[in-house]
This record gives structure tokens, sequence and C-alpha cells, in this order.
């Protein structure tokens, strides 16, 4: 986000930054690389634009900033995806993220922004499943990567290689495996620490070490069994540790005071997940962390990048086989020639992730594109059966915005939405239009339906007494 920011503030925009549930959410910034520059602070409603477009991960938002905007000003809201967090840990994702993100569709989002294709039609599977078609031309493809500014400083920390192997105590001839990401539960990290330990055991003295940056990410326990499991396997092979074979750097900050720089001295990156969907589309920045330092990366097969031209700067291994893994040592341990062949390899693969050459031409796309037509929008809406038009629904959205808390209306809302997709309701569509059209036939039913509840809770005789009281 921070990246789009400079590139947007390259191409001649106003920036601010939004933090929710401050009495000034929006800070303005004049620069954001090498440090911020600040502006100024301000309400939403003070904005004096034509256009606004609003980038966030999070579909909540952009309901809340269109509400408070001035009359007039025009507002484009991008929904930008840096991974798929519904599929990484569903269990955090229930049926309540479906909704939210079904609203967002239908009233908000005018554009996406990915980091690869398989996250775009991945999505647009998703809105398909909610009820919403996402045009595809309004997917706009851009991967994170770095700012044209970082590249001085890659550069020197290139030139100072050695003196990071020293700091990291690398012996020439060692071969430094080095893992700069969380220890997660989709990684395939505890098959991989499997093979490298029982290698060392079946080949005793070989160059290969592991460097470990990070194990328990702090206020983050959504990863604790996997962690722990690896652990299991880090005591059952302390020896490694004591020998120098393994060297983890437990503490989170640590471990990331230490990087890049250790990605500099080391010889392959990790970058090893889990056969499933969510690997299937996924976009790892331990992986473009990797790319930024030329470094040649252990890459499970199946994640987009092992199927790109950046296969070039892998080895290549199968998840959840430790004998694949072990194949993998062997050659990287016979060939030495094989790593600098990567490095070089790695180098104009690196230049494509230039923001420049990425986020930019991707923001000049969404700004030629504007806001969703009116025609678009009521399109949206047409296909979601049971919502009004489009002036009414925004017209009703803002009265209940002002007179309902938030979370009241989106109770509300999800229980309407509950009764108008059940089977019930449904089923009975014919028979209330039916009903509804004869008066007469309405009261009879109304008046069968007080007679069988008063009889089922024993009210029958006091309602008769009432009655005939009358």
């Amino acid at each position: 986000m921070f990246y789009m920011a400079q590139e947007m503030l390259r191409l001649g925009c106003r920036v601010a930054l939004y933090r929710a549930g401050t009495p000034t959410p929006l800070t303005e910034v004049g620069a954001l690389f090498p440090r911020a520059k600040i502006v100024g602070s301000y309400h939403v409603s003070d904005i004096r634009a034509e256009k606004v477009i609003v980038f966030s991960p999070y579909v909540t938002v952009f309901a809340t900033i269109t509400a408070s905007l001035p009359p007039g000003v025009r507002c484009q809201s991008v929904f930008v995806i840096p991974a798929t967090f519904w599929l990484e840990s569903p269990e955090l994702y229930g049926r309540d993220h479906l909704e939210r993100l079904r609203e967002a569709l239908v009233y908000d989002i005018d554009d996406v922004l990915t980091q690869n294709e398989e996250m775009g039609d991945l999505f647009r599977g998703l809105a398909r499943v909610v009820g919403v078609t996402v045009d595809k031309k309004r997917v706009t493809i851009a991967p994170c990567g770095y700012l044209p500014e970082d590249e001085s400083g890659l550069l020197e920390l290139e030139r100072s290689r050695e003196a990071v192997r020293q700091e990291m105590g690398l012996a020439a001839h060692d071969i430094a495996i080095i893992n700069s990401g969380g220890v997660w539960k989709w990684t395939d990290l505890d098959v991989f620490l499997q093979a490298f330990t029982e290698f060392h055991r079946e080949h005793p003295g070989n160059p290969l070490k592991l460097f470990l940056m990070g194990l328990r990410q702090p206020d983050n326990p959504d990863h604790g069994q996997f962690i722990a499991d690896f652990e299991g396997i880090l005591r059952a092979n302390s020896d490694l540790e004591t020998s120098g074979a393994i060297r983890v750097f437990r503490d989170w900050k640590d471990a990331g005071s230490r990087l890049p720089r250790f990605n500099f001295g080391a010889d392959l990156g990790l970058n090893v997940s889990k056969d499933s969907m969510e690997n299937a589309q996924s976009f790892r920045q331990r992986f473009v962390e990797y790319v930024k330092a030329c470094l040649p990366v252990i890459n499970t097969y199946g994640d987009p990048m092992s199927k790109s031209d950046y296969r070039e700067m892998m080895v290549v291994v199968d998840p959840g086989r430790i004998e694949s893994y072990k194949a993998a040592f062997r050659k990287i341990v016979d060939n030495p020639a094989l790593l600098r062949q990567m490095r070089q390899a790695a180098r104009p693969l690196r230049a494509r992730l230039r923001t420049d050459g990425v986020y930019r031409p991707a923001l000049q796309q969404i700004m030629a594109r504007g806001p969703s037509s009116l025609e678009a929008r009521e399109q949206r809406f047409a296909a979601v059966a049971g919502l009004p038009s489009f002036e009414e629904t925004k017209n009703r959205r803002g009265v209940i915005s002002k007179d309902m808390p938030h979370e009241d209306f989106e109770h509300v809302r999800r229980r309407l939405n509950a009764v108008e997709q059940s089977l019930y309701w449904r089923a009975g569509a014919r028979l209330r239009s039916f009903v509804g059209a004869h008066p007469k036939m309405r009261a009879l039913i109304r008046r069968t339906v007080k007679i069988a509840w008063w009889t089922l809770t024993l009210q029958l005789p006091r309602k008769l007494l009432e009655r005939r009281g009358n």
C-alpha cells in the first residue's frame, strides 16, 4: 500500500493515509520514502477534490468513506488483494466474510488490484459464488516489488556480501539456506526441516547450513500448534544446533533486525508451501525479498512463481516429499556452479519488480477507467435478486447509515439476508404473491393461523370469552 502511495505521488496525485476511529482519520503526505513527510490531517468530509480513489484491503472501509465525502465528489473504490487470507486461515473468515464481500461488490467496489492472474481468477470465482459478476477488465495485476529508491541500498548490500557472511559465521565453502519469513501452518517447513536433519545424518560434514529467522510472531496465535510441532523437530535434533548446522534466531525482533542483510549473505532462500488452494494463487513477500537479493530459492512446485520465468532462479521440489528435498540438497552440494548460474539469472528478473514498472502503469490504468458507470452499477444490482434500483438503494443506505449504528445495521442486514435466502422463503414466493392479490383470502388465512396458535398455546378459551365480552 505504501509503495502504491509513493507511485501515486510520482504521478502528481495528492495522497492521504486513512486511519479509522480518529477525529481526523486522513493524514496527507507529501512523501513516504525515505521518510514520511506529513502535510496535514483532516476529516473525510473536508476533502476538496473532484475525484477520490480509495485503495483498501478491507471491504468495509469503502462504505464508511463514501458516506462521509462532500456532495459532488466522484469516488472510485479499489479493493486491494495482497493475499487471499480467507484461504490461508479459513477459521477466521466465516459466512460473515462472504456477506460483507457480497455487499461491497454490489454497492461499493469499482476495481480490484491483485498480485497475479491466478489470484484474480480465484477472486472472480469467489464473486460468482456470492452472486456477483466482476468484469475481468476491472481486475488489474500488479505484484508487490520494490521502489527505484531502494536500488542503491540493494547494490550496497551486494558489495558487502563477504562482510555479511562473516557476521553470519560462514566459512567460504558453507552453503547457507535462509528462511526469511514466518513459520506459518501453510508452509512446508516441517517437511523441509525433517528432510534437512535426515540429510545431515546421512551425509555428515556436508556444507549446508540452515538459518531460521524468527519463530513466534508476537500477538499471532493462529499458527501455535504448527510452530510447536516444528520446535519438536528442532529439539529432537538439538545437536545440529549445537554444531552450527542449524542456527535459530527465535526472537522475532532480533531476527528482523538482521534482515535483509542476511539474505545477501546467504546462498539460498527458502519458499516452501504445502499443496493447497492457497498456495496455487499465492505471492509470497519472502520470495520478493529473495529476488531483491538476487538469491536463488528452494521453492515448492505449485505456486504461480514456480511456473513462471522466475523458475530460472529456483531449485523446485515437490511439497510434502522428504526425498524430493534430499535430492535437491544433493544437487546443490554436488554442483557448486549451479548457485552462481541461478544468481546471475535472478538479476534481470529483479528488475521486473520495480514499482515504477509495475504499480505505475497499473495505477494509470485504474485512473483512466474511473468509477463504474451508472449502467454497470445498475446491471450489478439487477443481477442480485430483491434489490431496488441503484439510486433508491443509495439513498436508503445513506438514511440507514445516519440513523442506525453500523453494528446494528449489519446485524439486521444479515438476519434479513438469511431469511430471504432460506429455502422456505423462496419456495413460498408464489403463494405470498397470490395471497397478496386476494384480500379475502389473506384475512381467512390470518384468522386460521390465529386460531391454530391460540389452540396450541392454550389461549383459545380466554380469547373466546374476551370476544363474547366485547
